[in-house]
């Protein structure tokens, strides 16, 4: 991948975020629910389960300690039932948790970097478990167990929902490479490709829900194939590392008595006690079991990735259209894309190229609300007063296809073009 799309790719924001809290039965696999990590999904805010701010000091910390254990020490709960029993049981770890934590100055200094850094949604203030629906997740569980989905079904609605058939596609194509400058043949071509597409981005999800992981992100600003495939192989090779972390967390929790089982590959079910008894051993079997278990998959989704990315490469070679609106001899390196919607403008892309690579960053235009309105002379030329030392280029949007997938094409066409 080029240095300007590692670059802009950091800056793409991500998708607003679906919460639920504690564990979700409904998204169990053969019976072992997929509990939220904390540190991973969600963070516990230790301040908040003493009772402090964030600022508050040593001695005011360990004031709170000492009150919340006089609140929640098990004499007090001996004669409770037992719900409240157990209550007690987990503020109290909660609150020895908080103390190892807050206690030490290079912890808590630590922690409280790793707390500014989760998103405010996914902070919990009482111990409770957070998951975020909507975001990438390795499924560690499923991984351990050895399981794979049953993923035939979802294939074959993957084709449905589409629209997308070989046969058909491959006669469409055969009729484009004859009459390429057809109108009625280009606008049959472009459908079976943006049918196509469709057809293989969800088989890509397919596949890496295969191998273990929930929801990937598709790279978005590549602006082809070679970067779209090194995208992807960042993301298997993060992957496995990650995975090897699941599992020392997956352990530390059976460990701590926070998963009182684990389903596991040809061993059945691991207690802690289990654990105690040959540790190293344990972990080397779940960490063969769940990266083999990925392994298994990842050449094929690899192989969907190369065919996705051949389909946007052929749709964007084909069919990205785009214009410059400023002279021939007039064309830095430096880029402005005006978005054109469907005959909607007002906002584009601003490119500014460094020796790091290139910043992005979006423009609005409040005053231009059509073509129309672009092409005046008047408008255009405030533009180019707005961005001296830019080239200007109005690109037509596909639907179909990621924004920042068709400015990336277009900026590395101009600067091909201008080199």
């Amino acid at each position: 991948m080029s240095e300007a799309s590692q670059s802009l790719e950091s800056k793409v924001q991500q998708p607003d975020l679906a919460l639920d809290r504690g564990k979700l039965p409904n998204r169990q696999s053969r019976g072992v629910a997929i509990d939220p990590i904390a540190g991973v999904d969600y963070i516990v805010d230790h301040y908040a389960i003493l009772g402090v701010q964030s600022s508050a000091s040593e001695a005011e910390i360990k004031a709170a300690h000492r009150a919340k254990l006089l609140e929640w020490h098990p004499d007090r709960y001996a004669n409770a039932p037992e719900v409240l029993k157990s209550q007690a049981n987990r503020a109290i770890r909660l609150i020895t948790e908080a103390i190892e934590i807050l206690s030490d100055e290079s912890k808590r200094e630590g922690y409280d970097t790793l707390l500014k850094s989760f998103d405010p949604r996914l902070v919990s203030k009482d111990g409770t478990p957070i998951i975020n629906l909507s975001a990438r997740r390795v499924q560690i569980e499923r991984l351990i167990a050895g399981e794979s989905a049953d993923l035939e079904v979802k294939k074959t609605m993957a084709s449905q929902l589409s629209g997308h058939s070989e046969s058909i596609f491959n006669m469409i194509a055969q009729g484009f490479r004859s009459a390429p400058n057809d109108p009625d043949v280009r606008a049959a071509y472009r459908d079976a490709l943006e049918k196509k597409l469709v057809y293989f981005t969800v088989l890509e999800d397919i596949g890496w829900e295969g191998a273990g992981v929930a929801n990937q992100p598709t790279p978005r600003f590549v602006p082809d194939t070679e970067s779209y495939l090194d995208a992807r192989q960042a993301q298997v090779d993060s992957t496995r590392e990650e995975i090897e972390m699941l599992v020392d967390l997956k352990i530390l929790q059976l460990s701590r008595g926070e998963a009182p089982l684990l389903l596991t590959a040809g061993a059945g079910q691991l207690s802690a006690a289990d654990l105690e008894e040959r540790p190293a051993e344990i972990r080397e079997d779940l960490l063969r079991v769940a990266k083999q278990s990925f392994e298994s998959h990842i050449e094929n989704v690899m192989k969907l990735a190369a065919n996705r990315a051949q389909v946007i490469d052929e749709l964007l070679t084909n069919f990205c259209e785009y214009r410059y609106l400023t002279p021939e001899k007039e064309r830095p390196s430096d880029l402005l894309v005006i978005l054109n919607q469907s005959g909607r403008l007002g906002q584009a892309l601003h490119f500014k190229f460094n020796a790091a690579g290139a910043d992005m960053t979006t423009v609005a235009l409040p005053s231009l609300n059509s073509i129309d309105d672009l092409l005046k002379d008047e408008a255009l030329n405030a533009l180019v007063e707005s961005f001296p030392d830019n080239a200007i280029i109005l690109l037509s949007l596909n639907p179909e296809l990621d924004i920042l997938i068709q400015a990336g094409y277009v900026m590395k066409k101009h600067l091909e073009r201008i080199k």
